[in-house]
């Protein structure tokens, strides 16, 4: 793997990891200046940002008018320099977007969204990438063009991943636990560990209101790649608790 494949990977990983970000927009009410919103992000099957937001919104009325925008995703420092931490901004143009397969892949990610469907109008908004800005660290700085952003694509369809989803949580419930932990999750032993969600950066694990990203060593772009990387992780797992 490449210097830059390995900065597109970190950088994929960094947002599924997160899956929270600042979009910047353009501001109506204070004409031509950037306006800053949280929201909640994930990245689609094509690397393009998925973000659910309310008609009434300020940065959805700012995209009815001016729809370029970018969107930063930082690892939060818990201690010590935030700017020794990994961070991602995502530039491009922000369109609304009909697709129930879309929603429904938001909704895995997001549960608790989906009470909002019939609130305030929220609706589904994809980001055209036109350009990625990595920055790993100190001196490992990168931008990403489109063509590496999107490359490669998983090959893999919504059934297949319904399927090791289901295989997980009915056949390895001892392994969804173990990398719960893996990602820094506190295992309660009243509630089970369940996968919720697979990408090729990694899969989405979940107990009660808890969920951890848990990072595949590399992009998983077909089934069996997944099950190798779960193979692997959750031998790793078990020698951490040996």
């Amino acid at each position: 793997m490449s210097i830059r494949q390995q900065a597109v990977q970190a950088a994929r990983q960094l947002v599924q990891h997160q899956r929270q970000g600042v979009l910047s927009t353009t501001s109506v009410t204070l004409a031509g200046y950037p306006f800053g919103s949280v929201t909640p992000v994930l990245l689609d099957d094509q690397q393009q940002p998925l973000l659910y937001m309310s008609d009434i919104a300020q940065h959805s009325k700012n995209l009815k008018v001016d729809q370029r925008a970018s969107l930063t995703v930082y690892a939060q420092a818990t201690e010590g320099d935030q700017n020794e931490q990994g961070r991602v901004t995502v530039v491009g143009d922000m369109q609304l977007l009909s697709d129930e397969q879309a929603l429904a892949r938001y909704f895995r990610w997001f549960p608790a969204a989906q009470k909002y469907q019939n609130m305030h109008d929220f609706r589904l908004w994809q980001m055209q990438v036109k350009r990625v800005r990595y920055i790993g660290g100190f001196g490992d700085i990168f931008w990403l063009e489109k063509a590496e952003w999107q490359q490669p694509e998983v090959q893999w369809q919504v059934s297949d991943e319904q399927g090791m989803i289901q295989h997980m949580n009915n056949d390895h419930g001892d392994a969804n636990q173990l990398l719960f932990r893996l990602a820094g999750g506190r295992v309660e032993a009243s509630q089970p560990v369940a996968m919720v969600a697979v990408a090729a950066e990694g899969c989405l694990l979940q107990q009660g209101q808890q969920q951890r990203f848990v990072a595949f060593p590399s992009l998983c772009l077909t089934p069996l790649a997944v099950r190798q990387a779960l193979v692997e992780l959750t031998r790793q797992a078990r020698q951490r608790v040996a």
